[in-house]
């Protein structure tokens, strides 16, 4: 067997700023400096704290994972083998704390990234529901491949349903929570659960 190669090792990162000016035009400069510390970081499945400005480049760390998933896996021939299993059918959650975040961060990586993404909001799965959309069925098939929500969503029924589904659980590449310096801001009795 071929050895594996991990994305934090040079070669790896390599590939990442490979793929990064393939198909992202938006980023014509490559990754800012953050974005290369953290994204082979994600890509290997390690835990991730990062604090930047608004506008430095955070949703990158959400897009580039996915977009590297996708290209390799589209060429599966043209790169070595990782240490990660490289997933066809993938998803990512961000937990934010408004649905307005949820919103923008879903609109951002749609334009910018060609990213599916939903933003599980009470407006969305109302609107799904009044259309006959099985929401369960679409993201537990990884239709989206990232799915931004609140808190108070993961507490409800159909997320216990979600999570307990091997096929969207096992194609989870990362998790994470944005924003969560609200807390600071707007007290710790904004969004309990958040």
């Amino acid at each position: 067997m071929p050895p594996t190669i991990a994305f934090t090792s040079s070669e790896g990162m390599n590939i990442i700023e490979s793929i990064v000016k393939k198909r992202v035009t938006k980023f014509p400069n490559g990754l800012c400096e953050l974005q290369k510390i953290c994204i082979p970081k994600i890509l290997n499945q390690e835990d991730v704290f990062a604090i930047n400005v608004t506008g430095g480049g955070k949703s990158a760390l959400f897009a580039i994972p996915i977009l590297i998933h996708l290209e390799i896996n589209q060429n599966l021939t043209l790169y070595p083998i990782f240490t990660i299993h490289i997933w066809e059918k993938l998803v990512g959650i961000v937990v934010t704390p408004t649905k307005g975040l949820a919103n923008d961060i879903v609109a951002k990586l749609m334009s910018n990234f060609e990213i599916l993404a939903f933003a599980y909001t009470h407006d969305n799965v109302s609107a799904a529901w009044h259309t006959s959309i099985d929401l369960v069925k679409e993201i537990t098939s990884c239709k989206y491949q990232l799915i931004c929500m609140d808190p108070e969503h993961l507490q409800e029924q159909e997320w216990y349903l979600i999570a307990n589904l091997s096929n969207f659980r096992q194609n989870i590449i990362f998790a994470c929570t944005e924003e969560g310096h609200v807390i600071d801001e707007w007290g710790l009795g904004f969004h309990l659960l958040f």
